[in-house]
C-alpha cells in the first residue's frame, strides 16, 4: 500500500512495519510525548486523521478504540486497508468535522493540524472548540500553526488575524475547558523553518461550555459559586453578568421535555420572588454536555463583589414571608398539574409518602410518632400543588433593593398547598405564631385551611433531607439540629391542633 499523494511530510510511516520513514515524523512523535499512562484503555477520536499516522501511535500506546475520520475518501480507503490489515481496533470514516456527534464523543480527542482549514472553510474558531469540547470526554490534543504568517496558512489559505490566531484559540480553549496548557513548541520542520506550531492539551471540558457561545461567546469570571452537586457559574456576557446552572440531571425538570419545560417556565416567568431561567433565543434552557440541561438566570446580587447569599439563615418570620410570596408565584403553574404529574413531578412525594413510617420512626417516638403515622393513614394527600421543595436560607438572596428572591428550582415538584410553608417553618425553627400567620394569609387564596395532608407531606420531605444529609456525611451543625428539631416540634403541634379542630 502506497501512502495517498498528498500525504503531510510529517505524517509518513511504513505501512508494513508502522514506523516513521522520514525525519519529521520520526521527531514529531517524539515531541508529543505521549505515554502508555495518557492512552492505555481510553477511546480516541481523530478527527482530520491524514494518513492514521497518529492513530497508528495511539493504538500503539493502548487506546482501547480508535474512531479515525477524514473528508478525503482517498484517505479513508487507504488508512481503512493498514487498519485491517494489521487488525487494529480503529474505526475509519468519511466524516466531516461539522458532521460529528455527541454520540461519538471520546475519552481522548486528537484535532491536529485541523483547525486552520476549518476555520478556512467557515467554521469560527469559537464554535470550533466549542463542538471539540461537546466530543471530548476527558482530554484534547489540538496542534496548530501559531498564527496566519505560518507559510501553508499563506500559501493554501486566505486566513486573516481577525479570524485565526494562536490567542483566539487559547481565550477559547480556556472558556471550554478547565486545564488547559501549552505542552510544546513542535519544531519537526526544523529550528530554522518559519514553520511555528503549537501542542496544547485541554482536559476537562466544562459543562455550561455551551452556554457561553449562546451567550455569544461570554467569558467566565471567576467566582466559586458552586452549591450542592451542580455547577454554578457567573459569567461576563455581552449583555452584563449572569448565573449559568446545569440542572440537576435525575429531578423531574432536568427530564421533562424541552417544550413541557418551555411551557413551566413560561407560566413562572412573571414571578415576583422566584428567579426563573431567562429566554435564550426561543427555548428556556440551552443543551449542554452529554444531555445536561443548562439555565441561564440574571444576575440577582450585584457583581461581582458578593457572591454569597447576603443572609445565612432566615428568622422564622422571614421564612413564612418568602414561603407566601412563593405559594403565590407558583400559583401560575397549579393548572398544569395534571400534566406535572405524567412527567414525573409526584414521584418524590409519593415515595416519601410510601417511605413515611421507616422515616418517621428513625427520628419520632411515642406520642408524636403516633400522630404523625395515624395522621397519614387518614389522610391522604392530594398533590396538586407546585411546589419548590427547597425554601433553605442558601436558596433565597436578596437584590438590589434587598428584596428576597429565591433560587435554585431543581427540586420542583407536586405537593400540597402550604407544603412549602411549612417546610420553611421547620427549616428556620419558626414559631406557631407564624404558622398560624400563614394560614390565615392564604386560606381565603388556596379555598381551605391547613390540613394534615400539608403537615405530612411537610415532615416527610423535611426528614428525609436531614436523613440525606447525614448518609452523605454532612450531618448538621449543632446550631442547625437545635433549630431544625425546633421545627419539627412547631411541625407537630400545629398538627396536633388541627386534629384537635376536627
Amino acid at each position: 500500500m502506497q501512502l495517498p499523494a498528498n500525504t503531510c511530510s510529517y505524517d509518513r510511516y511504513d505501512t508494513q512495519t508502522l514506523q516513521p520513514i522520514n525525519v519529521e515524523t520520526s521527531i514529531r512523535l517524539a515531541e508529543l510525548g505521549w505515554t502508555e499512562d495518557d492512552f492505555r484503555g481510553r477511546s480516541v477520536l481523530d478527527i482530520g486523521m491524514n494518513a492514521g499516522l497518529l492513530s497508528v501511535f495511539a493504538c500503539k500506546l493502548g487506546a482501547a478504540s480508535v474512531h479515525s475520520t477524514d473528508v478525503s475518501a482517498e484517505a479513508v480507503t487507504f488508512f481503512a486497508d493498514v487498519a485491517a490489515q494489521h487488525k487494529l481496533p480503529i474505526r475509519v470514516e468519511l466524516r466531516a468535522f461539522d458532521k460529528l456527534e455527541d454520540k461519538d464523543a471520546a475519552d481522548i480527542v486528537l484535532f491536529m493540524e485541523v483547525i486552520h482549514w476549518s476555520t478556512s472553510q467557515g467554521m469560527p474558531i469559537p464554535d470550533a472548540i466549542a463542538r471539540l469540547a461537546r466530543l471530548t470526554k476527558e482530554t484534547l490534543y489540538i496542534e496548530f500553526p501559531w498564527s496566519v504568517d505560518e507559510p501553508s496558512i499563506k500559501a493554501q489559505t486566505t486566513l486573516t488575524a481577525e479570524a485565526y490566531s494562536a490567542d483566539m484559540i487559547l481565550d477559547h480553549l480556556t472558556r471550554q475547558f478547565e486545564d488547559v496548557r501549552i505542552v510544546s513548541f513542535m519544531n519537526y520542520f526544523g529550528y530554522a523553518s518559519p514553520s511555528r506550531r503549537a501542542l496544547v492539551r485541554a482536559s476537562r471540558p466544562r459543562d455550561i461550555g455551551p452556554a457561553l457561545i449562546e451567550l455569544g461567546n461570554a467569558s467566565l469570571l471567576p467566582c466559586n459559586f458552586t452549591r450542592g452537586r451542580n455547577g454554578i457559574a457567573i459569567v461576563n456576557s455581552p449583555n452584563g453578568p449572569k448565573v449559568v446552572k446545569a440542572v440537576e440531571r435525575t429531578s423531574a425538570l432536568g427530564q421533562m421535555p424541552q417544550d413541557s419545560f418551555d411551557a413551566l417556565m413560561q407560566a413562572l416567568s412573571g414571578s415576583k420572588t422566584i428567579v426563573p431561567p431567562l429566554r435564550i433565543g426561543t427555548n428556556y434552557a440551552i443543551n449542554g454536555r452529554g444531555g445536561a440541561r443548562l439555565i441561564v438566570m440574571p444576575l440577582i446580587q450585584e457583581a461581582p463583589h458578593a457572591l454569597t447569599p447576603t443572609f445565612r439563615f432566615l428568622s422564622g418570620a422571614q421564612a413564612i414571608d418568602t414561603a407566601i410570596a412563593v405559594r403565590r408565584d407558583l400559583r401560575a403553574a397549579d393548572n398544569m398539574a395534571p400534566d406535572l404529574a405524567k412527567l414525573g413531578f409526584s414521584k418524590v412525594t409519593t415515595a416519601l409518602l410510601a417511605d413515611l413510617t421507616k422515616i418517621v420512626s428513625a427520628h419520632m417516638t411515642g406520642t408524636d410518632q403516633r400522630l404523625v403515622l395515624d395522621a397519614a393513614k387518614s389522610n391522604k394527600p392530594q398533590l396538586n400543588r407546585l411546589c419548590h421543595f427547597d425554601l433553605q436560607s442558601a436558596n433565597v438572596v436578596r437584590d438590589r433593593n434587598f428584596n428576597p428572591r429565591v433560587v435554585d428550582l431543581d427540586n420542583l415538584g407536586l405537593g400540597t398547598a402550604y407544603a412549602d410553608g411549612l417546610l420553611a417553618a421547620a427549616w428556620n425553627s419558626a414559631k406557631i405564631e407564624d404558622i398560624d400567620r400563614l394560614e390565615h394569609e392564604l386560606a381565603q387564596e388556596e379555598g381551605r385551611r391547613i390540613e394534615p395532608q400539608d403537615v405530612i407531606v411537610a415532615i416527610a420531605y423535611a426528614l428525609s433531607w436531614k436523613n440525606a444529609r447525614e448518609r452523605l456525611g454532612s450531618p448538621l451543625d449543632d446550631w442547625m439540629e437545635a433549630a431544625f428539631a425546633a421545627g419539627i416540634k412547631v411541625l407537630i403541634t400545629k398538627l396536633r391542633s388541627i386534629s384537635s379542630r376536627s
